[in-house]
């Protein structure tokens, strides 16, 4: 059987940001050697994560001296189906050598027939550089969107630094960019965007949602809980423009219904202070880390699904709550923008009125109950006919055999 490697950075370890790019690394697995994929198009597959975590024990570090002698490693995981790899690197703490090749991960990937990185930005692709095998690169976005916000408000030596890694970081993006036989991307207006910069192929690709997991509940509940669900400790989320919003909504719009703030991690204490400030504690609830299953329970529980997002490259989140047959309220961001279609909720613009069109907005999708009731429907259907596994499964692997069936 074909061997494929899925190149994850940070592959559900400790230390990972957030289990975005697990997700889709474990939804592209799923369709090339899931239960239902056909025999023809199954491969066999080994994920490889790069670390970038500097104090990871895989490095050559001068954090650890004994590491100078024996250089980064290579360290197979027990016990994982399929085999995880953790693969260091030399002198983690400059941010730019964790995206040099490296050659215990090169060697690794080289044993395999094919393969695909997933990645936030194109700048991890870097090491696939002396990989001879062809290999396609999934990027949500790239590093001067992802981090504009936090450019806005870095201020002295701190924003001095941030601009320069960003800058370097960004130069590593386009040059990945022209490595891949293939880029993958999720949302179309990056399509357009990353086309401008590479002439490999660019191809718009959903990730799958389960949509029998995430299904509607039997009736849409009207004073059910307003939901967001994400990283809770992400700036880019922006949680305190969503509580400034609620509190508005609250006092100005009558709305009554709880906020229910679900994701991975902790919520930080700034914005349990801030929820205090606003006097919002007895309607506002925090979940942390729940299960998949404790998710999709507080989705078909809840109103309507909201975020304040400032960059969202797709958000899987917002699919699965429309699979849920939950009402949109959001930002509008590159991926919010793609994955919720008109009828399915409402986009509000950034801008000096974000708070106040935003609380409008949860007013009215809560308040209008028709006009909830079909916007949910709307987003089921939406996510059934394009984003539901069986569909999502079998473009990934079109797209695998077009790009990578020669690997034999």
């Amino acid at each position: 059987m074909r061997t494929l490697a899925l190149v994850v950075p940070e592959y559900r370890t400790p230390e990972a940001r957030g289990g975005g790019l697990a997700a889709v690394a474990d939804f592209v697995a799923r369709a090339v050697c899931g239960p239902e994929t056909p025999a023809r198009d199954r491969w066999d597959v080994r994920v490889i994560a790069p670390r970038m975590y500097h104090l990871a024990a895989e490095h050559r570090s001068v954090l650890r001296p004994n590491s100078l002698l024996r250089g980064p490693t290579a360290h197979r995981r027990p016990g994982t189906d399929p085999a995880v790899w953790d693969v260091g690197t030399s002198m983690p703490e400059i941010e730019a050598n964790r995206y040099r090749p490296r050659r215990a991960l090169s060697e690794l990937v080289n044993a395999c027939d094919a393969a695909v990185v997933v990645a936030g930005t194109p700048a991890i692709g870097n090491v696939m550089r002396d990989v001879s095998i062809p290999w396609v690169l999934k990027v949500a976005t790239l590093v001067e969107e992802e981090r504009a916000g936090r450019l806005v408000d870095a201020r002295g030596i701190r924003g001095v630094l941030l601009r320069r890694a960003t800058n370097s970081t960004a130069r590593l993006d386009r040059r990945a960019l022209h490595l891949p036989a293939a880029v993958v991307t999720l949302n179309d207006s990056m399509a357009a965007r990353l086309r401008q910069l590479t002439s490999r192929p660019v191809h718009l690709l959903p990730t799958g949602v389960d949509t029998v997991r995430f299904r509607p509940a039997d009736r849409w509940a009207p004073d059910g809980p307003i939901t967001m669900v994400s990283r809770l400790n992400d700036p880019r989320k922006d949680v305190p423009t969503l509580l400034h919003a609620y509190a508005v909504a609250r006092a100005r719009h009558g709305v009554e219904n709880a906020l229910v703030l679900a994701g991975r991690h902790a919520l930080p204490a700034e914005h349990r202070a801030l929820i205090a400030e606003l006097r919002l504690d007895e309607h506002v609830r925090v979940v942390e880390s729940p299960s998949d299953d404790d998710l999709a329970e507080l989705l078909r529980a809840a109103s309507v699904f909201t975020s304040a997002s400032r960059e969202e490259g797709l958000g899987v989140v917002f699919l699965e709550a429309m699979s849920a047959g939950l009402p949109v309220v959001t930002t509008a961001t590159r991926g919010a923008s793609y994955a919720v279609p008109a009828g399915a909720g409402q986009i509000v613009p950034f801008g000096p009125r974000l708070v106040d069109d935003l609380a409008a907005a949860l007013a009215r999708a809560v308040q209008d109950v028709p006009l909830a009731v079909e916007r949910g429907q709307t987003a089921r259907l939406h996510v059934v006919e394009h984003f539901s596994l069986p569909v999502a499964e079998q473009q990934w692997r079109s797209l695998l055999e077009d790009v990578l069936g020669g690997a034999r």
